[in-house]
This record gives structure tokens, C-alpha cells and sequence, in this order.
């Protein structure tokens, strides 16, 4: 069987991977996070991930996926969900990271940090923006070394609004390992590596902007 993926990455590197079909596009980051069994060996810093226990290594990254993550809670609770156990962040952080992504307005219209989920009437392309800053919250909170990203989180927004966001991506994650599996050519353009996956073996790997 071939790899999935045979990989050494350096850390503070933007890696994108880019895959012919939805199926390997789809497998990385269940990969990464050992939710699957994959051929080869992943290495970040030179440390193989399959020798990470899970528990560790699953609390060391900070996942943004497009499906994301929604509770029959506050917008608050949905920002932050381990603000459930603990209160991390002030009101203060919370809505400058908002602000940040775009949705302090209309979170402020619709009742607040503490409104109901259920009020906040939220499009696609606000979801996505809630998940890029639940994502950069995370690992603010748990110093994550590791973020990876489906970047259809960035699907549903404008031209405009999908550079921002990548430029958001860029300056908060700047000190870790970014992962993303790429469907849009922006991300690609201001990758350091970009990684192509074909029959589930990769088959070319580039450097680029100056990474060696």
C-alpha cells in the first residue's frame, strides 16, 4: 500500500497540501491526529507523530475544519466552548478578536457575547469566521505548536475577505507548524511548501517564498 503521507516538517513553516480527490484532501487531518491509520511516517521537528501519545499530541494543535463546531449555547460558550470549565478570556479579548474576523457587529446587534447561539442568524461565511477565531483563540489558550486547517473554512467568503483571512492565518499562527489543505490559490501563493498528493503517495514537494 503506498503512504498516505512520508513527511519531515519544519516547525513555523505554512505547509499547504493539495490533493487531486476529495477523499485525500479530506484524510490529512485525520491523519495528523491519528483518527486513521495511514502508511509512511509524519514528522514535525523530527518527531514522528505515531510515537505521540494521542491524548498529547491531540492537545497540541488547534484543528480549523469547515464543519466546525456549534453548541446549543451562548456565542460566548461557541468562542470559546472551554470557557465552560474555565474563564480564560476577558469579555475585553473576546470581542477584539471578533473584531478581528469581522463579526463584532453583528454579534453586538443580536444580544452579545451572552445571546443564544440560536439568535445569532449567522451565514455560511460567518460560521467560517466564527471558526477561524475559535481556532486562533484555542491556541492562545493552549499555546498549540501545531494548526491545521481545511482552508474551505474560507469557502463561502469574497475575494477580499479570503485575503484578509489568510493574512489573519499568517500573522496569528505566524510561530507554529501551519497545515492546510488547499483549495484556494492564496493560500497556496504565500505557502512556504506546498506538498502535492496523488494515488495517496506524495509526489512532488516545493519550496517557495524563500523556504529551503
Amino acid at each position: 500500500m503506498k503512504p498516505l503521507v512520508d513527511a519531515s516538517l519544519d516547525g513555523t513553516q505554512k505547509i499547504v497540501v493539495s490533493a487531486r480527490t476529495g477523499s485525500e484532501q479530506g484524510s490529512l487531518i485525520p491523519a495528523v491526529l491519528r483518527m486513521t491509520k495511514y502508511s509512511g511516517a509524519i514528522r514535525i521537528d523530527d518527531i514522528n507523530l505515531k510515537n505521540v501519545p494521542r491524548v498529547v499530541l491531540r492537545s497540541s494543535i488547534t484543528t480549523i475544519t469547515r464543519q466546525g463546531l456549534e453548541l446549543d449555547a451562548t456565542l460566548r460558550t461557541n468562542l470559546d466552548p472551554l470557557s465552560m470549565t474555565e474563564c480564560y478570556f476577558s469579555d475585553e479579548d473576546l470581542i477584539s478578536m471578533l473584531h478581528r474576523v469581522r463579526l463584532w457587529d453583528a454579534v453586538q446587534r443580536r444580544g452579545g457575547l451572552d445571546a443564544s447561539m440560536s439568535r445569532m442568524r449567522f451565514s455560511p461565511a460567518q460560521r467560517q469566521l466564527l471558526g477561524l477565531a475559535r481556532g486562533a483563540l484555542h491556541h492562545r489558550r493552549e499555546g498549540t505548536r501545531v494548526v491545521l486547517i481545511d482552508d474551505a473554512i474560507t469557502a463561502h467568503l469574497d475575494e477580499h475577505m479570503r485575503t484578509r483571512m489568510n493574512d489573519f492565518i499568517d500573522g496569528e499562527f505566524a510561530a507554529c507548524t501551519v497545515l492546510m489543505v488547499a483549495h484556494d490559490l492564496e493560500a497556496i501563493r504565500t505557502a512556504d511548501i506546498v506538498i502535492t498528493i496523488e494515488g495517496g503517495a506524495i509526489t512532488s514537494v516545493l519550496a517557495q517564498n524563500g523556504a529551503g
